[in-house]
């Protein structure tokens, strides 16, 4: 664990370094993620909000943030990871709208519904869950992902435990 903590804290301190040659969201998350793994969230908060100012429809920095913020288990962080969800998922239909063969949405889609079945799931919004939990359904990229999802929401909110049963049409991404 050790070891693990201080490659983390020489990853922080090379993207550190990096960002001044390279100041992009990419960086920008690996150092947030460095710095979440060696116990500075709000560092690496601080980090993913810097890199959406100046990249603010970069949906692998939102969904991070978003995770950030749901964890610091507040009303006003649940309401701030709300929006950046909201934010990233109209930025991402306009884009998708623009440029629809993209082959890269689908990835960036699947990734910023799995933080909004957890941010549902927080806010009490349990219809929502259950949708968002059915637009998975028949992915085998994510099995082991919502499995995981239902076995820790499932008690709760009566999901099924089998995947592929479908609660609610799932919600399309672009309309």
């Amino acid at each position: 664990m050790l070891r693990a903590k201080n490659d983390n804290l020489r990853l922080a301190s090379f993207c550190r370094e990096y960002l001044r040659h390279r100041d992009k969201a990419d960086v920008h998350f690996k150092l947030a993620k460095a710095l979440e793994s060696t116990d500075k969230p709000d560092e690496a908060r601080a980090v993913l909000e810097e890199a959406l100012r100046k990249e603010p429809e970069d949906v692998l920095c939102s969904a991070a943030l978003a995770i950030l913020l749901l964890r610091k288990d507040g009303p006003a962080e649940l309401k701030r990871a709300g929006e950046v969800l909201d934010r990233t998922e109209a930025s991402l239909q306009k884009r998708l709208k623009a440029k629809p063969d993209s082959t890269d949405w689908d990835k960036q889609a699947k990734e910023l519904h799995l933080v909004r079945v957890v941010y549902a799931a927080l806010a009490g919004e349990y219809d929502a869950v259950h949708t968002e939990m059915a637009w998975f359904d028949g992915d085998r990229g994510n099995d082991e992902r919502m499995q995981k999802l239902r076995e820790i929401l499932g008690p709760r909110l009566s999901l099924p435990a089998v995947p592929g049963v479908r609660l609610l049409s799932p919600r399309p991404i672009a309309n």
